[in-house]
């Protein structure tokens, strides 16, 4: 179900599977929500995340900082976007990357990855697919950094 109307900004919820860059158009997104409905908004992907963040109470960059010291890592950090509601997403490229997808990690279906010499097809608890440039690997690794980043802003 594809929404037309592009909206101005958009509140990153329970139902946010990922959020795709759009290069056509006036939308600069297209957020993808469990069950179908794809959502055209104006905001990167990028500013959607940085958004839900300040509405989860924190900034990106201090939910980033707070990553980076708990996991010992600097790159495709995963991002606690809203941990009172269980809200974490993961890059699959570098935020450099204008092509990065964000995906949400509550909604992958673990282990259902279809590989390809293009890349990596995820499977959403939903029954949609997204492909992807990213290999299955470097997928695998983002969802068990973001489970460890789950951990441990639950623990």
């Amino acid at each position: 179900m594809y929404n037309n109307r592009v909206l101005d900004e958009y509140e990153v919820n329970e139902n946010t599977m990922a959020i795709v860059p759009n290069f056509e158009g006036e939308a600069k997104s297209i957020i993808w929500e469990k069950d179908g409905a794809r959502i055209p908004a104006s905001c990167t992907p990028t500013a959607i995340i940085k958004r839900g963040c300040l509405r989860g109470g924190s900034s990106f960059e201090g939910r980033s900082e707070a990553v980076k010291h708990y996991l010992h890592i600097r790159k495709k950090l995963p991002v606690p976007v809203n941990p009172s509601e269980g809200i974490y997403a993961f890059p699959i490229s570098s935020l450099r990357d204008p092509e990065n997808i964000w995906i949400f990690y509550n909604h992958v279906q673990p282990g259902q990855f279809v590989t390809s010499a293009d890349g990596t097809m995820i499977q959403f608890t939903d029954g949609a697919s997204l492909p992807t440039k990213a290999s299955t690997f470097m997928i695998q690794q983002q969802l068990f950094r973001t489970g460890h980043c789950q951990s441990m802003f639950t623990a």
